[in-house]
């Protein structure tokens, strides 16, 4: 299976598991419940949705990063790295997981790909320097100036 199918089976597992906890979550809705009980019963099943989708994301990058052979890479030398994680905490567009990506492909460089720490710059909303326009934009000047010919 190459990257092609494993992200369209992604998506579509995804798209099913919204669609099945969407369809739990209005049934109880619709439930002859007192309000306290509802509120219980859907907020378990949000938590249970955001267990498993963190679980298919998981599965997803793993399986996403064993497609890529590590031998097959022969930059030898000038090695950087620039990772963003944003999650958008505390907005409607919250996600879930960038940041602990970042930090599995910080590791995968690290470890498999020959990188040093000190060569890969990483921005996240829990790192001291803040993934906004402006530190991206500076981060991606660095990164060009560090991996520019002297």
């Amino acid at each position: 299976m190459d990257s092609a199918q494993l992200t369209k089976t992604y998506k579509r597992t995804l798209q099913n598991v919204i669609n099945y906890y969407n369809r739990i979550i209005n049934y109880i809705s619709r439930m002859r419940l007192n309000y306290r009980t509802k509120k219980y019963y859907i907020g378990l099943y949000q938590r249970r949705f955001a267990q498993h989708n963190k679980s298919l994301n998981t599965q997803y990058h793993n399986r996403l990063i064993s497609l890529v052979n590590p031998s097959e890479i022969t930059i030898t030398k000038n090695k950087k790295g620039l990772l963003i994680g944003i999650n958008y905490n505390g907005t409607d567009a919250q996600l879930n997981g960038c940041i602990n990506d970042t930090a599995s492909i910080h590791t995968a460089l690290t470890s498999s790909y020959g990188f040093k720490a000190g060569d890969i710059s990483i921005i996240t909303d829990d790192t001291e320097k803040k993934p906004t326009r402006d530190e991206i934009l500076s981060a991606f000047k660095c990164l060009a100036k560090a991996i520019s010919p002297r």
